[in-house]
């Protein structure tokens, strides 16, 4: 097995086992998205393999469900091969490596993007404000904090 099928455990690519991985039709049984992550693992593959000592043993049942939706297609993804009780035996450590590099990538591009979506809101709502107030918008966060003589006190 070479390539993408690395990913699998060399069992697939035997003739005889059931499932087969045949090399002649990836697109049978790893999803786009397993491609890119073995895109991914082949340029981190030194990463990977020094973080291998962790994998399945210690992730929980939703990871593990997750990484198999992400990996395998849904031909083989009921296949009793690859059942979560025997993870141990179709999970290779360096594609699940790849796969939670990939989320925690996500989870950091999530956040980043949830950040500038809130200040796209703050720079939206001063410009609005200083469109249609005659206070300079420098001026409004001082604003916010001072109180009023008039202005209620609140305990």
């Amino acid at each position: 097995m070479t390539g993408i099928s690395r990913a699998f455990p060399q069992l697939l690519a035997d003739t005889t086992h059931k499932p087969l991985f045949s090399i002649e039709y990836p697109d049978t049984w790893v999803t786009q998205t397993g491609y890119a992550l073995y895109q991914d693992w082949k340029k981190q593959s030194n990463d990977i393999r020094e973080a291998v000592a962790d994998t399945p043993p210690t992730a929980s049942l939703i990871t593990l469900k997750a990484f198999r939706k992400k990996i395998v297609t849904t031909d083989y993804i009921g296949d009793t091969f690859f059942a979560l009780d025997d993870a141990a035996t179709w999970i290779q450590s360096g594609a699940f490596h790849a796969y939670i590099r990939f989320l925690n990538q996500r989870e950091i591009i999530m956040a980043c993007l949830s950040h500038l979506r809130k200040q796209a809101h703050v720079a939206a709502a001063q410009a609005f404000l200083s469109k249609h107030l005659s206070v300079p918008v420098q001026m409004l966060p001082a604003l916010a904090h001072s109180h009023h003589p008039s202005s209620p006190t609140l305990p």
